[in-house]
């Protein structure tokens, strides 16, 4: 097995034993599965150690209140934190509105 197959194999199997996240929390209890009102991947540096992003909900949901939050890292996310040796870690903020 020549090196850039092995390389593979290794970022492969760390993307793979890696664990997604996702953490919510709603205004009611309940889990919504709809379409969110807004959506956006965020890059941080460092694991998220090194930070500017926020998400301003009342600018998003514009006077409406929101019923819904969530900060979902996902496989795709920690394939390209692996790929980057961590100096890139996206994730996605999504944003339910009422």
């Amino acid at each position: 097995m020549n090196r850039r197959a092995r390389m593979l194999a290794v970022v492969l199997c760390v993307a793979l034993v890696s664990g997604c996240a996702t953490v919510t929390a709603s205004s009611d209890g309940s889990r919504r599965t709809s379409q969110p009102t807004w959506s956006k991947r965020m890059w941080f540096l460092f694991g998220g150690f090194v930070s500017d992003k926020h998400v301003d909900v009342r600018q998003v949901c514009g006077g409406r209140s929101a019923v819904q939050v969530q900060s979902q890292h996902d496989a795709v996310d920690v394939v390209i934190g692996v790929v980057t040796f961590g100096i890139l870690s996206p994730r996605t903020a999504k944003v339910w509105c009422g």
